[in-house]
């Protein structure tokens, strides 16, 4: 996605294809799965991300898997 607008009740949604052509089309509504762009996509889509609180705080975690015990 290249670019995303907000039109009265409409969102613009701009793409860019794999042969370098723009594809532009409307939808009623947007779900934003972006990932670590999340906030960057909010941002396009006239989210105010530092009013709503939507800015993306980077930490590193550490993961683990604990095994259920066996009867």
């Amino acid at each position: 996605m290249i670019g995303i607008k907000k039109i009265n009740s409409k969102y613009e949604i701009t793409i860019k294809e794999s042969n370098d052509e723009e594809f532009i089309f409307k939808s009623n509504i947007v779900i934003n799965c972006a990932g670590f762009d999340s906030d960057k996509i909010a941002e396009m889509a006239g989210i105010d991300i530092d009013k709503n609180d939507y800015n993306i705080h980077y930490c590193k975690g550490q993961y683990l898997r604990i095994k259920p015990k066996r009867f």
